[in-house]
């Protein structure tokens, strides 16, 4: 029943869409429009007060107030988006590009060109450039096939617990991969577990990484 639905469902034209904006519109300028009565909104709220539930107890008074103040900022930013009457596509669409865009990742390709690039500067004896649109890419020398994005990989030596950053000379972690252009500044870096601490050998072993994971868990627990 729940396919043959999904099968049925058509997304609104352009017309009803534009008619459900100016509705919203009407009600703002009438004054009776709430966003804060919206069911989006009200199950943001009662989501984000779970959070809230228990907070203090274990993050502290201060733990409490900073949750307190994240949860009223995100609320504001779902008020808003609730006054824009989006459909389900053009909210996937405005998600993806807000995630973007506050993670500072470019929402097009870098191309490489000269105005792309910030002014040299000597980075032990090599003249590098910084990206303008994406301060994690850089070249060297003005040459553009010495590009590279310095978060392309992220290692776990815990079993995915934390995920750190590295160059290591003539190791197995590098971090930094090689740029060509068009370059599309990817949504999330490749994951890399390591067997354990102080190891650079490369695992994809499932039972082995839980096995790092439950044993940082029982090292770390009573801290």
């Amino acid at each position: 029943m729940s396919d043959c639905r999904a099968a049925a469902y058509k997304e609104p034209s352009l017309i009803v869409k534009l008619m459900r904006k100016a509705e919203r519109l009407f009600k703002r300028l009438r004054g009776d429009y709430r966003p804060e009565k919206s069911n989006m909104y009200l199950w943001a709220k009662a989501e984000l007060d779970r959070l809230i539930v228990g907070c203090e107890e274990k993050e502290g008074k201060d733990g409490l107030e900073m949750q307190k103040a994240i949860t009223k900022d995100i609320l504001d930013i779902v008020k808003v988006f609730c006054t824009q009457g989006h459909s389900g596509t053009s909210a996937n669409y405005t998600l993806n590009m807000i995630k973007r865009l506050l993670d500072w990742k470019p929402i097009t390709a870098l191309t490489g060109e000269e105005s792309e690039w910030g002014e040299p500067h000597n980075s032990n004896g090599t003249m590098t450039q910084q990206n303008k649109r994406c301060s994690a890419v850089f070249r060297d020398n003005q040459d553009n096939s010495t590009a590279h994005y310095i978060y392309g990989r992220v290692y776990s030596d815990n079993g995915g617990h934390s995920w750190f950053t590295g160059n290591h000379k003539d190791g197995v972690v590098q971090s930094s991969v090689p740029v060509t252009f068009p370059f599309y500044v990817p949504d999330k870096p490749e994951y890399i577990y390591l067997n354990g601490e102080d190891s650079e050998e490369i695992i994809t072993d499932e039972a082995r990484i839980k096995e790092l994971y439950d044993a940082w868990e029982e090292k770390y627990k009573n801290m």
